[in-house]
């Protein structure tokens, strides 16, 4: 257990490393456009379109293929003799 969990993290370091690397990249590659003279407007575009790329790639990375987690109402519960499905009270 403790390897596991150790195992788990080093990887989210790892995730964590590489994501903070890739914003100070981005961060000083929008710096060095803003220096060259290119408009405001183009690098605002280019920052939505970067956090819409992001958001999609983390989309498509954690993408699942149960059909059960995709349905926001139902909420699961196990226990030890079995699970239970729950649904929220809408009032």
């Amino acid at each position: 257990m403790v390897d596991a969990d150790r195992e788990f993290r080093h990887q989210l370091h790892k995730v964590y490393g590489w994501y903070t690397l890739g914003v100070l990249v981005f961060i000083a590659f929008v710096a060095w456009l803003e220096s060259r003279g290119l408009r405001r407007e183009w690098i605002g575009g280019g920052f939505l379109l970067a956090t819409i790329a992001v958001y999609a790639t983390v989309g498509v990375i954690c993408r699942t293929t149960d059909t059960h987690e995709y349905s926001a109402s139902t909420y699961f519960i196990s226990s030890g003799a079995g699970r239970y499905v729950l649904s929220p009270v809408v009032l």
